[in-house]
């Protein structure tokens, strides 16, 4: 999902696929969805650990973000992480970021 501006009170679905270098899709050992806020709070979901996160088929999962607690013109950085867990910790396979920012309630849209 590239950077977007999306309304308060709405669902954003993140998603990633993974391939190998000849472009055959493959699963990563071990998947995690982050979400960040402005406040710096971070929330962590684990593939096959936390429901947030689906695989809808080899080499591509989603995770669904609901925009309705979040704040109203702010940003929020979501990141994927694929790890190998028999490396470093720190050691990332693959790792993908994007900006999440709420520009008005849906309320507000409504009316």
């Amino acid at each position: 999902m590239p950077n977007a501006r999306i309304v308060r009170g709405n669902r954003v679905r993140s998603y990633i696929e993974f391939s190998d270098l000849t472009g055959s899709y493959i699963d990563p050992p071990l998947l995690r969805f982050k979400i960040q806020t402005p406040d710096n709070v971070s929330k962590t979901w684990t593939y096959g650990t936390d429901a947030e996160v689906v695989k809808d088929s080899v080499g591509h999962y989603h995770a669904d973000v609901s925009l309705g607690t979040l704040k109203v013109d702010a940003k929020y950085i979501c990141r994927w992480e694929a790890f190998d867990p028999t490396w470093n910790e720190d050691d990332c396979l693959a790792a993908r970021e994007t900006v999440i920012e709420t520009v008005s309630d849906y309320k507000e849209i409504q009316s």
